[in-house]
Formats: structure tokens, C-alpha cells, sequence
């Protein structure tokens, strides 16, 4: 027992004390003092009568009421002394009213324990097992008798009770027997503080670490306690431990791994032929080196990969043939963090038990996560931000018992812990050991990996497997035994150390004498120490555990609905927990917009002018490129920093299809509204009008793709520094580059064709800027009026002053050749093509001897037949190019009647832009024909030509695509892409493609 709690015994018995006389006060000391003293021998006569003298002193000087000192001992003790502490002190002072009468009278030992918390039924309880004195009063499931060896006893336990695994307990199922023990030891476990008290009956005098216990005295044992009568071991912590769990679980959970290899196919740790089985109620430790295999084997028996050989059962039922059976009653943790750390702990903990308790009510489930919080000694830190590993906002301790919670809400039978001190201090260290400890007195199985640990925690763990080098077994076996198995196979005689920790096997494991060539080398080799290993199992022969039927869970996994409901709900606490998260999302994208249109305003004094504002195009262009980025911006880390939950959630065989969604569902919100708030702000301060929803669509429509663009790159990527240092600089180059709003596509190295060159259709910047700039130059209040007038005075102009004037001077080249000249029927092809299609688009009559143009040989008489039709063309398109000229000016007109000189200059300068109508018409551009295989192309005014392609191909801002013989105006076309794109990568998402093909396909083959 600790000092602080004795410290505080002595102060209630200095209180009692100063109520006596002089001699009664002398006469009780003694006694006191051996009392006190038997709980804790470390502490010395001198120290407590010390004790005495200074607390008579101090409250002598008080002068205050007794009930007034008693309330502040037990006040103080509340303040200073966790709740197991708290609890021990009370025992003590209960058994202190059963051996001292008068001190039973002072103390209202009823009105402490309500101070304290203590319910009525358990201080009946702790008074009943400190006073009975016939065993038989107690027959209670938390009551165990431990007595002397009964031979009529040992034939009753023999034969089937034995192979029913002590399911079927004799008749008097609370009454244990051992060996060499004539008395009786009275065991009581206590729940609240998980550990077992002791009295000893009869008056044997026993001894428990090294403290003598005798008459009716209580003790409190903790983990790696030993009772020891006439000098020899009769009883271990584990022993009472495993008696307990047998006496009061249901059903025994059994973990069989027989002959279990694992060769790994790439990189990995090996695990070599491995045997042992374990049952609930066991704390059991792996220990080794780094790199011996800890994290396969734990892997490997939560079936998260399949062996090479041999198996895992699991009462019976074989682990890889029956995981959908076994699935929840194994629990994995594994090394890396699953928190997340915008949350509380309590949010941690609700959203987790949400998922995994779909049939309880909310109230049910806060009731269920509070009783936990309470258990682990979490409830300080309850409402606390979790934060990241980094700012410790939380103590890393508790962080991992954090982490271990998360999976404590499923209530698995076994627990697989991965490295579970990872990082951690000394007493940190040991609340995780105590926090899995205490899970097995609950009847479960707790294995996990570590990597070192002191000897005052070895004493907690019930077995202990050793891993050495190679993925090799050294021993899987008893604690206690560990130290007697490595000396004896080790072929040197030593003492043997008086510590045990993980620090001293490893050194003892890997112990190393002079070999033959004057070096050192290890006296036993993994292989040697593997062999010495398997012929100790051989030896032991475990019995093939039966099949039984596994208790009812109250686990259920939510339908796919619910699932996405709590994954967006989890989305939306995590970006928004805090205020500042909100606002720094919700104007970014007003406060980018707000500096770019500062810049690119017109640059003249006066007030702006949109239709001289040659910075509109720009704007255009990036603002495709920033929503984009901003997409990426916000999703880029969001499967990346969930990687290891997302492991975890697949694992449990949540939906990853719910996942998905509910990520893309949330970030496509946020970023409409960013959208949203972003073109508000922008065009209002250039003056576009009348195209918010057309901006907004297209926009949107590219943020999206950014976000989900940002969501393969999160998926697909190991590290955040690969994504926003190489994928995205590289993805944004490309998009900037090829998008044609930076540099022109006929000013970029690129070959001639008469479509956008094909890297550009690959650019989602592109359809995205051409959309925008159709939209807003044929889209306006102004130039929608005049657009197809201006397609027919531009195209007749074309065919008038370009096609035609070169189909002439094909012609004139014709006539001056030779009949069978090879270059003639090339040329005249070339004409043949391009009167078949003027014929197709206008509403003259076609060639009377077109067909002839394409035969083998070409007389004059056709050639001057072509030519005179050539020039009666040319006549026919320059007089309709003048007729439609005066249809614009009395269009012009009309609406100049309509809405007045001004209102007309204003309707131009509000909606027209000079520099997005020479940015449309590719004005700049040098050439106006060019021939491209046999065909002529314009390569100016594309904004008014009509695509031939029937899958969608033109040249940039055409107003209209066709597909599939439909004509559909280029904003729809083009958004239609753009989520044609989006949808690609969204179907890769939901598949996983890049990392099936990852570990799958590229990986195969090394």
C-alpha cells in the first residue's frame, strides 16, 4: 500500500487519538503502529511515530471541532488521490473499525463512503468480506476460496470437467484449491479499482510481497503478486486473475495459431513456423527487435493478410475461411495515430461508436462512451481538442489510450495492439500496460508488440512471445517462466539478473561469446533458438480447440445511408470545429477574387470601363486556373491524413463507396459556396453583368474537378510533400500551358491541325476558358443580337475573299499543267472537297460537274467549267457579305430606335469587351488560310465557324459542337466534359484502381 494513503490513515488516527488520555494514548500507539506497518513493511516505527507527533502538533494548533478535522482529512484525500487510491484508503479504514472497536465508534464510516462515492451495496459487501469468518457465507460470483488440496475435490474435477474447459464448475464453484496450504484464503475482486483483495482466514500466517498477512487483515494485490506460505510460492496474481475470469465468463474466447509461416511476396518481414494457444483473460506481450516481424504477426492474426502456411482458429473456426464470422470479435490497433484531430475526445469517441452501434440511441451510446471515459480515466480531458501529435494538446499517454479506446467501444474479445508504447514515457508507459491489463479481467484477450518495457511492467503481462531475428519464435510461454528457459538452453551458467525486463532478454537472446576467429558471435543463433522452440512446443502438444458458438454482439454496422449520414456529419465537425476553420474557407475564395480584380481593372484613370478592360480574358483564364487549384487545395490532404483510419474502416468492412461520397458530397459544398462567393465579388468589381450563373456553372464545374483531381492525388500519394511539391505544381503547369488563355495553341511547338491539338482537349483549363469566353462574348445583352449576322457577313467574307480567291488560283495552276501530271487529281481533289461542302452549308446550288473532279483524268473543258463557277461563287458570296452588312446596320438601328443613342452606347459598353473579341476571333493570328491535308482551314474567327467534327472537335470558341449529329451550344459541351473527367476519376476513386494497380499490377513483377 502506498504512503500517501497511509499518511492519511494516520491523520484520522491522530484525531481519534487526541480525543483520549494521556496513558490510553500511549497504550493504543503500539498497536497502531504494527497495524499500519503490516500494510507497507518499507515504511519504519520511527516514521509513522514521527508521523503522529507532527500531525498531534498541527491540529492541536486548529483548535477545531473533531467532525470539522475528520471532514478535512477526507476532503484532502478527495482532492490529492485518484479514485482507486481513494477507494484502498477506505478499505483500510473499514478493516480499521473491525480491529480497533473504539475507532469504530469515532468514525461514521457511512458518511465517508458517500463522500467518497461508495454505493451502500458495495460497503455491504467490502463489510461483509472483512468480517466473515465461514468460507461458506461466501458463495458470490466476486467472492474465490482458495484452500487446502481436498482429494475427494480432486476426483470431482477430474475427467469431463476438465474438457468442458471449466464451463461446467463443480457444485461448490467458488471454492478453489491449491497445494501446500492448510488454511484458507479468502479472494475478493473489486471492480472499481480492478484489483483483488485478500484476507486470510484461520489465522495461517502468509506472506505477500514480502508482507506478512495474518488473523483477519486484508491486503490489496496488484499485477505480478506472489503469496508465499512457509517460503514456497502457493499462489501468483495470475493464478487468482485466471480463476476469476474462468468463474465469471460466459464463454472462454480460445486463440489457436498452429504451424503459422509467412513468406512475404515484395519487402516485408518474414514470420517463421510459429505455435501456441491463448485464452480470454490473458495479457500476452511480443517482444523482439525492430524489424523481427512483431507488426506481420499481429497482422497476420487480426487477418488482415493471409499466411503462407498453417492456420489461426479461433474456438474452432478457421481465421481466413470464417473472417465475416470472426470479424468483430477481433479488435486491431495499430501503431499509427486514428484520431482525428480536429475533434474532442468525445467527439473521437461518438463518431467511432456511431458507426458501430447503429441499433442503441444517442443517449445509449453517450451512456456507453462516458462509462468508458470514466474506466480509462479520461474524463478530465473529455471536451479537450485532440490536436495533432505535434502540439500535444493531450498527453501522448493518453493519447494512446485514446487510440486503444477507438476500438475498446467495440467491446472485441480479442485485442490486437500494435507497439502500444510507442513513444512513451516511463508512466505513461505504464497506464497503456494497466488500461490493457484491467480489459482482460473483463474475460478478453489482449496481445500486443513492444519494443521495450521495465520490469515493473513485466509482471502485468501473462505471457510473453519473443521474435528474434528473421521473423524466428524464441519462446511463447508463462512470464515467470521465461527467464528459466533462456538460461537453460543458454551454454553458459550465470546468476541470474535480479530485474526482468525487455531490455534484459533481448541482451540475453542475442548473447554473444569469442568465436574461432578471435571475434564474437552470438552463443545461440535465431535458427538455433527457433529450433530449441519447436521442440518445446513439439513437447507440449496443445489440444485442438472444439467449435462453439460465439456470445451475441450488440455490434451492427449501419446500412450504406447511414453510413455516408455519420461520415459527412464526422467531415463537417472536423473542418468546421473551430471558427476560424469557417471563415479562412469561406473567404478565400472572396479575398482571391477581390486582389485579382483590384489588378485587372482597366488600368486608366477614371472609372472602369468593362468594354475597354483588355484584362477580362485574363480574368477569365485565371479564374479556371484558381478554382481549380482551390479544389485541389481542399481536398489534397483529406484521404492522405485519414489513410490510416481509412485502412481501419475498410478492415471493419465499412463502405468504402459511403466514404467516398460523403467526402466528395461535403468539399463539393464548401466549394460552391466558395465559388459562389468568389465570382460575387469578382465580376461585380469588373463590371461583367448578366453572366453570374454562366460564370458560376463553369467555375464550379472545374472547382469540382480540382476537388476530386485533389482527392486522387490524396488517395494515390504516400506523403502530403509528394502531392503539393510535385503532383500539383506539374498537374497546374500543364493545365497553364495547354489551357490556350496563357499562349495561343499556334504559338506553342506544336504540329498544325484543324482541330485544338489533342493535348489541349485533354485540359480541363481549356474547355473550362473557352466556355467562359463563348459564353460571354455570343452570350451578352449586346452581341446576342448581332451574332448570326455577324456568322453570315464573316463567312461570306471568308469564301469571297480567302477560300474562293485560292480554289481559283488552284484551278489557274490546273490548267497550266499537263493532262497526266501526277499533282492533278491532288488538286483538284482539294477543290472537289471544298465545294462539297460549300454546298452542304449555304443555300447555293452545287457544281453541275463536281463528281468529275474526282475522276482520274481532268479535261480543260472542266477545269474552265471550275473556273467559271469559281468566280460566279466569289460574285454570289461578296453580294450576300453586302447584304448582310446593311442587315447589322438596320439591326443597329432598330435598336438604337428602342433604346435611344446612350442607352445603345451603354448596352455596347456594359456587355461588349474589344480585347475578348480579338481573343475569339484569333485576330492576332497571322495566317488566315492555311491548307492542312486536303482540306482548307480557317484559322481566324472561330467564334464564327461551325465544327464539321461529329464527335465534338473544333477549333477554340466555337459557339456550337456537334456530337453524334446534334449540335449543342459549347457551354454545355464544354461542362459536360469537364464532369465527364470529374466522373472518370470518381469511378477511380470508388474503385481504388491506382492502388490495386499499384500493389497489384506494377508490383507483380518485382
Amino acid at each position: 500500500m502506498d504512503q500517501p494513503i497511509i499518511k492519511q490513515i494516520t491523520k484520522l488516527i491522530v484525531i481519534y487519538l487526541s480525543g483520549l488520555r494521556d496513558e490510553a494514548v500511549n497504550a493504543a500507539i503500539p498497536s497502531v503502529i504494527d497495524y499500519l506497518r503490516s500494510f507497507n513493511h518499507a515504511i519504519s516505527k520511527n516514521i509513522i511515530d514521527s508521523s503522529l507527533f507532527d500531525y498531534k502538533k498541527q491540529y492541536s494548533e486548529k483548535n477545531l471541532p473533531t467532525d470539522q478535522l475528520i471532514n478535512e482529512v477526507i476532503q484532502e484525500t478527495k482532492r490529492k488521490m485518484a479514485h482507486n487510491d481513494q477507494l484502498q484508503f477506505f478499505l483500510v479504514l473499514l478493516d480499521m473499525t473491525n480491529h480497533f472497536n473504539a475507532f469504530a465508534e469515532f468514525i461514521h464510516v457511512e458518511d465517508i463512503a458517500k463522500e467518497l462515492g461508495i454505493s451502500k451495496d458495495d460497503l455491504s459487501r467490502y463489510r461483509h468480506f472483512l468480517t466473515m469468518q465461514d468460507p461458506a457465507d461466501g458463495n458470490t460470483p466476486e467472492l474465490m476460496i482458495f484452500s487446502s488440496k481436498n482429494t475427494d475435490q480432486t476426483e470431482k474435477l477430474e475427467g469431463s470437467w476438465v474438457e468442458d474447459k471449466i464451463q461446467q464448475q463443480p457444485e461448490d464453484e467458488y471454492n478453489l484449491d491449491i497445494d501446500n496450504f492448510t488454511g484458507q484464503l479468502l479472494v475478493m475482486y473489486i471492480k472499481p479499482i480492478r484489483s483483488f483483495m485478500v484476507r486470510c482466514i484461520n489465522n495461517e500466517l502468509i506472506e505477500i510481497d514480502g508482507t506478512k498477512l495474518k488473523e483477519c487483515r486484508l491486503k490489496i494485490i496488484e499485477a505480478g503478486s506472489n503469496i508465499t506460505y512457509n517460503n514456497k510460492t502457493i499462489l501468483t496474481y495470475n493464478d487468482i486473475k485466471q480463476r476469476y475470469i474462468q468463474q465469471n465468463t460466459k464463454q472462454i474466447i480460445s486463440l489457436s495459431v498452429n504451424n503459422l509461416q509467412y513468406r512475404p511476396l515484395r519487402a516485408g518481414n518474414p514470420i517463421q513456423s510459429i505455435t501456441t494457444s491463448e485464452q480470454t483473460g490473458s495479457l500476452i506481450g511480443i517482444l523482439g527487435k525492430e524489424g523481427t516481424g512483431k507488426t506481420t504477426l499481429l497482422k497476420l492474426l487480426s487477418g488482415q493478410i493471409a499466411p503462407t502456411k498453417g492456420n489461426i482458429e479461433i474456438n474452432g473456426y478457421d481465421l481466413r475461411k470464417n473472417r465475416y464470422l470472426l470479424k468483430d470479435i477481433i479488435g486491431y490497433v495499430p501503431e499509427e495515430d486514428l484520431l482525428f484531430e480536429e475533434l474532442s475526445v468525445f467527439d473521437n469517441l461518438l463518431i467511432n461508436a456511431r458507426l458501430y452501434y447503429s441499433s442503441l440511441s444517442r443517449h445509449e451510446i453517450r451512456q456507453k462512451i462516458d462509462q468508458l471515459l470514466s474506466v480509462l480515466t479520461l474524463t478530465d480531458i473529455r471536451d479537450k481538442i485532440v490536436g495533432n501529435i505535434m502540439n500535444k494538446k493531450i498527453q501522448p499517454g493518453q493519447r494512446r489510450i485514446l487510440n486503444i479506446a477507438l476500438e475498446l467501444l467495440r467491446e472485441p474479445q480479442i485485442l490486437l495492439v500494435d507497439n502500444a508504447l510507442a513513444g512513451l514515457s516511463l508512466s505513461d508507459s505504464i497506464k497503456v500496460i494497466k488500461v490493457l491489463h484491467n480489459y482482460t479481467l473483463e474475460g478478453n484477450l489482449v496481445i500486443t508488440s513492444v519494443s521495450q518495457v521495465g520490469s515493473n511492467m513485466f509482471s502485468y503481462f501473462d505471457d510473453i512471445w519473443i521474435l528474434d531475428d528473421g521473423g524466428y519464435p524464441v519462446y511463447t510461454g508463462p512470464t515467470h517462466k521465461l527467464t528459466d528457459y533462456l538460461y537453460k538452453h543458454l551454454d553458459y551458467v550465470d546468476q541470474y539478473p535480479e530485474t526482468v525486463d525487455s531490455a534484459t532478454i533481448i541482451d540475453l537472446i542475442n548473447h554473444e561469446e569469442p568465436g574461432d576467429d578471435a571475434g564474437m558471435q552470438r552463443a545461440v543463433s535465431p535458427q538455433k533458438w527457433h529450433q530449441l522452440y519447436l521442440a518445446s512446443v513439439r513437447a507440449e502438444q496443445p489440444e485442438k480447440s472444439r467449435k462453439s458458438i460465439f456470445p451475441t454482439r450488440p455490434i451492427k454496422i449501419p446500412n450504406l445511408e447511414i453510413q455516408f449520414l455519420i461520415f459527412s456529419f464526422r467531415n463537417f465537425k472536423c473542418k468546421f470545429s473551430r471558427i476560424n476553420n469557417l471563415v479562412y474557407i469561406m473567404l478565400s475564395g472572396p479575398v482571391v477574387a477581390l486582389i485579382l480584380a483590384f489588378f485587372l481593372r482597366q488600368p486608366q484613370s477614371g472609372p472602369s470601363n468593362f468594354s475597354m478592360n483588355p484584362n477580362i480574358p485574363a480574368y477569365q483564364y485565371i479564374s479556371i486556373i484558381i478554382a481549380m487549384f482551390m479544389g485541389i487545395a481542399l481536398s489534397a490532404g483529406e484521404i492522405l491524413k485519414e489513410r490510416n483510419i481509412l485502412l481501419k474502416e475498410q478492415y471493419l468492412e465499412f463502405s468504402l463507396f459511403s466514404y467516398i461520397n460523403s467526402k466528395i458530397a461535403f468539399l463539393l459544398l464548401i466549394t460552391g459556396i466558395q465559388c459562389f462567393l468568389y465570382i460575387l465579388v469578382g465580376n461585380a468589381l469588373l463590371g461583367i453583368k448578366g453572366m453570374f450563373w454562366s460564370y458560376w456553372i463553369v467555375i464550379y464545374s472545374v472547382a469540382c474537378f480540382g476537388v476530386l483531381t485533389g482527392l486522387l492525388f490524396s488517395a494515390s500519394a504516400r506523403k502530403l510533400s509528394t502531392i503539393y511539391e510535385i503532383l500539383v505544381p506539374i498537374f497546374i503547369a500543364l493545365q497553364v500551358l495547354f489551357g490556350g488563355g496563357l499562349i495561343p495553341y499556334h504559338n506553342l511547338n506544336l504540329s498544325k491541325s484543324k482541330y485544338i491539338p489533342f493535348i489541349g482537349e485533354l485540359m480541363v483549363s481549356r474547355w473550362g476558358y473557352e466556355a467562359l469566353a463563348v459564353r460571354q462574348f455570343s452570350g451578352n445583352l449586346y452581341q446576342k443580337n448581332f451574332l448570326e449576322v455577324d456568322k453570315n457577313i464573316n463567312r461570306s467574307h471568308y469564301y469571297a475573299f480567302y477560300l474562293l480567291p485560292e480554289l481559283e488560283r488552284i484551278i489557274d495552276k490546273c490548267s497550266m499543267m499537263n493532262p497526266g501530271h501526277d499533282s492533278l487529281s491532288v488538286l483538284t481533289h482539294i477543290v472537289y472537297n471544298e465545294l462539297n461542302a460549300i454546298a452542304s452549308k449555304t443555300d447555293v446550288f452545287p457544281f453541275e460537274f463536281l463528281d468529275e473532279l474526282k475522276e482520274a483524268e481532268i479535261n480543260r473543258e472542266l477545269l474552265t467549267e471550275t473556273r467559271d463557277y469559281l468566280t460566279w461563287l466569289r460574285l454570289h458570296f461578296y453580294e450576300r457579305h453586302e447584304n448582310f452588312r446593311i442587315q447589322k446596320d438596320e439591326l443597329t438601328q432598330q435598336l438604337i430606335d428602342s433604346l435611344g443613342q446612350e442607352g445603345f452606347n451603354r448596352l455596347k459598353s456594359d456587355h461588349y469587351n474589344e480585347k475578348l473579341e480579338k481573343i475569339v476571333t484569333n485576330s492576332d493570328y497571322t495566317d488566315q488560310i492555311g491548307l492542312i491535308g486536303d482540306r482548307f482551314i480557317r484559322f481566324r474567327n472561330g467564334i464564327y465557324q461551325t465544327p464539321e467534327s461529329n464527335y465534338g472537335r473544333a477549333l477554340m470558341f466555337v459557339t456550337s459542337k456537334i456530337f453524334n449529329g446534334q449540335e449543342i451550344n459549347t457551354l454545355w459541351f464544354n461542362i459536360s466534359i469537364i464532369w465527364m473527367f470529374s466522373t472518370l476519376i470518381y469511378l477511380i476513386l470508388l474503385t481504388d484502381a491506382v492502388n490495386y494497380f499499384r500493389n497489384h499490377v506494377f508490383s507483380s513483377g518485382a
